[in-house]
């Protein structure tokens, strides 16, 4: 019971700080925005780098938390700009730890430490500039495209748990519902799958005329697409991470959020839904520079 209550605490909460990023006064709600998402990268890094030390791997933890924090900060700060503006990022990073390899004692360490923190810095880096971007886009209806990829990423996922516990407990008495990957997520069915699907592409379809840009990136079609994508996406993030925590033998990636674990557990999936979200709209538009 305490778990659940730690847990309604965190999810007011975040409900309402996303409230206000979304609906609140433009100039405060960009301030809040920008500051989470900057402390929300930082974390994700951080819970991430600190679970492959615990499991016995080599990763360079505060620099490429760092480095992270401060790519979404240029993020924050030119979002017209981060196209351009990444790459430099990302080459000041590599070329900081490259620097660090060469005059480190033990370079064999220093070597696997490199390669697991490059791919650390570009996992986090990429999708966290794409959710600035798409908040801070030119448009001032793209804050709603904010709110439309967030809900359907996490009401989709959550839809989807819903099904599947609904429907375990309706198949209790005929071996419960059938299990997609118990190795890596036991709680996930093809039974939840298939209401998660459905659920998102029905959400997908009527918030998207909602959004206002239809004349934009289009109206069905582009509704229909990009919930295939989103759910996908959210299942692919999910699963990744699950088979990771797994793989290292944790269970939550940290406790900052009570009731609901580390910031990595919150962004999984949006880790992979969003990149997948701007990489389409630009594929639709050129009215929408990065």
């Amino acid at each position: 019971m305490k778990a659940f209550w730690r847990r309604l605490f965190s999810t007011i909460i975040l409900l309402a700080l996303f409230g206000f990023i979304l609906a609140g006064p433009q100039t405060y709600a960009n301030i809040v925005f920008n500051i989470v998402v900057i402390l929300f990268s930082y974390a994700a890094v951080y819970e991430f780098g600190n679970i492959l030390l615990k499991s016995g791997h080599s990763f360079s933890l505060r620099r490429t938390a760092v480095y992270v924090a401060l790519t979404s900060v240029l993020a924050a700060f030119f979002p017209a700009q981060i196209g351009v503006l990444l790459p430099f990022a990302a080459a000041a990073y590599v070329i900081h730890s490259w620097s660090r390899f060469l005059t480190g004692k033990n370079q064999e360490h220093a070597m696997r430490s490199i390669f697991s923190s490059a791919f650390a810095y570009f996992m986090f880096s990429i999708p966290f500039c794409v959710v600035i971007r798409v908040y801070q886009a030119g448009y001032e209806n793209y804050h709603i495209l904010f709110l439309y990829l967030l809900l359907v990423t996490k009401i989709g996922d959550i839809a989807a748990y819903v099904t599947g516990s609904l429907s375990g407990y309706a198949l209790r008495n005929h071996g419960g519902n059938h299990k997609m990957i118990p190795s890596i997520s036991p709680g996930k069915s093809y039974e939840g799958a298939v209401g998660g699907f459905v659920f998102t592409l029905l959400l997908s379809y009527f918030l998207w005329p909602l959004c206002g840009v239809e004349t934009i990136f289009g109206d069905f079609w582009t509704s229909m697409i990009l919930g295939v994508l989103l759910f996908f996406g959210c299942m692919a993030g999910d699963l990744s991470e699950s088979a990771f925590k797994r793989t290292c033998k944790i269970k939550d990636s940290g406790s900052i959020l009570p009731g609901i674990g580390g910031v990595l557990d919150l962004v999984d999936s949006l880790l992979v839904t969003a990149p997948l979200f701007l990489l389409y709209l630009l594929t639709c538009t050129s009215k929408m520079p990065l």
